[in-house]
C-alpha cells in the first residue's frame, strides 16, 4: 500500500514547476462492478456490486487540448454469485492509481467535452465474502496474497476509458469504464481465472491558478503567446 501513496504522489508532484498549467480536482462517484470467473475451467454466472470511488486527480496540460491525469482514489468494488437458497457477495476495498491521457475538445477557458484512455494499477487492502442462505448468514475475510492457498491476489492492473464534459468554473462530470487484465487467482491452477471489470459515473471540481481578476492562468498565459506571435 506505501508503494501505492508513494507513485500518486511522484506523479502528481509532476506539475509543480509548471503551475500555470496545471489543476487539481476532488472526484466523487458511484461504481458499480463485476468480474469474469472461471473456476477449473466451468464459467461461473456473476452479478454486479455497487459500490463507490473517492479521490483526487492533477490535470496537468501537455498543450492547449492534451492532458495528463494521473489520481489517487478508494474504491469499492466486488461482484455475486448465487448459490442454493441464497447469494455470496465479495467486496474488496482498494487504493488505485489511474494515468489517463485526456484530449479536450474545444478552446482553452470554455465548456469542453474530454475523452481519454489509459492504465491503472490498484491495491486491495481489504476484501471479505457474505454469505447468505436460507436462515444462514455470515462474513469472513478474504485471504489476500500471491500463495497457494490464499483466496485472491493483492494487486490489480488494467485499463480504462472515460469520457465526460468540463464546465470553465471546473465543475466536470465523467463516466468510465475499466478492465482487469491481470488474474486474480493466485493458485497454480491455469483453468482457473478471475478478472475485474467496472463501470463509474462520478462528478468532480477542478481547481485551476487564477489571477485577481478571477481569469485562469492557463488562459492569461495563452493570450501572452498569441500576442507574441503577431
Amino acid at each position: 500500500m506505501k508503494k501505492i501513496v508513494l507513485l500518486a504522489a511522484s506523479v502528481l508532484s509532476l506539475g509543480v514547476a509548471g503551475r500555470a498549467q496545471m489543476g487539481y480536482g476532488v472526484e466523487l462517484g458511484f461504481n458499480s462492478s463485476n468480474y469474469n470467473v472461471v473456476w477449473q475451467g466451468v464459467t461461473k454466472g456473476t452479478e454486479f456490486r455497487n459500490g463507490g470511488r473517492i479521490g483526487a486527480m492533477a490535470d496537468m496540460a501537455l498543450n492547449d487540448n492534451l492532458f495528463f491525469q494521473p489520481g489517487l482514489f478508494y474504491v469499492t468494488s466486488g461482484y455475486r454469485t448465487n448459490i442454493p437458497g441464497g447469494y455470496q457477495q465479495y467486496t474488496f476495498s482498494s487504493l488505485e492509481v489511474p494515468m489517463y491521457l485526456q484530449y479536450k475538445i474545444g478552446m482553452l477557458g470554455r465548456n469542453r467535452v474530454f475523452l481519454g484512455a489509459g492504465p491503472y494499477f490498484a491495491v486491495h487492502t481489504d476484501g471479505n465474502v457474505y454469505l447468505h442462505s436460507g436462515s444462514i448468514s455470515s462474513r469472513a475475510d478474504l485471504l489476500l496474497g500471491s500463495k497457494v492457498g490464499d483466496q485472491y491476489k493483492p494487486i490489480d492492473l488494467g485499463a480504462g476509458i472515460n469520457v465526460g464534459y468540463q464546465i470553465t468554473q471546473g465543475l466536470f462530470l465523467r463516466l468510465r469504464s475499466q478492465m482487469g487484465i491481470l488474474n486474480a487467482y493466485p493458485g497454480p491452477d491455469d483453468n482457473t481465472k478471475i478478472k475485474s471489470y467496472s463501470f463509474c459515473v462520478s462528478a468532480g471540481y477542478s481547481f485551476y491558478s487564477r489571477d485577481k481578476s478571477g481569469r485562469l492562468l492557463i488562459n492569461r498565459d495563452r493570450s501572452k503567446q498569441q500576442n507574441k506571435r503577431r
